[in-house]
């Protein structure tokens, strides 16, 4: 196991390199560039702050310099907060990017598994219908369509929820459900097939002679062998 991490590790090596020259290469290249406005700067001014960021170096150099930064984990200055790097930025975001995800999955993953056991169990009916229009949904409705939904809707409309800032549990319970929304449906979805795969086997059949409730079946004897898929997209 070891050995197949660090082969994995090494394979991943050469790719990194790929995406930060590629990334370098689109950033140099393309028109446009970080200090650009609508109303032009002196060329002086410009001048200096090339020089500041090192811009008004060779290209081959600037690329150098940018891999032996990389491979330090030094990201450079903000070109957008003057004063403050990208390692700082992205130090301060991560913790709440860490909260906000990890909600996200657990929603995720109790709706979606909760959804498609309850819609395998009445397959057939209109609450599967309805559970399995809602998961259609889920995968349809892009999340910048259903987070400014819910921002209208819940948060000014209704005033239930805040609809913005990050300043207690409340504030995440909209983004939350934004980001969870796709990974529900999918984990829905694979959750109602598998169980109904399952549903039938010899070992459940067996189970329910034995006199266990719907449910005790579903949770204990269907549901665990039915979580292969489930755990696999998680």
């Amino acid at each position: 196991m070891i050995r197949y991490a660090l082969v994995r590790l090494a394979q991943g090596i050469p790719v990194l390199l790929v995406v930060a020259s590629v990334t370098f290469a689109l950033l140099r290249f393309l028109p446009g560039g970080p200090f650009d406005r609508e109303k032009a700067l002196p060329p002086e001014i410009l001048r200096n702050i090339e020089a500041r960021y090192h811009l008004d170096e060779p290209v081959f150099k600037q690329y150098l310099r940018y891999l032996a930064d990389l491979a330090r984990g030094d990201l450079g200055p903000s070109y957008k907060y003057v004063g403050r790097d990208v390692v700082q930025i992205l130090r301060e975001a991560f913790p709440v990017s860490v909260k906000l995800g990890v909600a996200a999955l657990a929603l995720a993953c109790v709706g979606g598994i909760c959804a498609g056991l309850v819609a395998a169990m009445y397959r057939g009916s209109g609450l599967d219908r309805g559970l399995m229009l809602l998961a259609l949904l889920g995968v349809s409705v892009p999340s910048f369509v259903l987070g400014a939904a819910l921002v209208l809707g819940v948060g000014l409309w209704l005033g239930w929820l805040p609809a913005a800032l990050w300043e207690g549990p409340l504030y995440a319970v909209l983004p939350a459900i934004t980001l969870a929304a796709l990974p529900t449906a999918y984990i829905a979805q694979l959750t109602r097939t598998s169980v109904i795969d399952v549903i039938d086997l010899d070992h459940v059949r067996t189970a329910r002679a034995k006199g266990l409730s719907e449910l005790r079946v579903h949770l204990r004897h269907v549901l665990r062998n039915a979580l292969l898929a489930v755990v696999t997209y998680f």
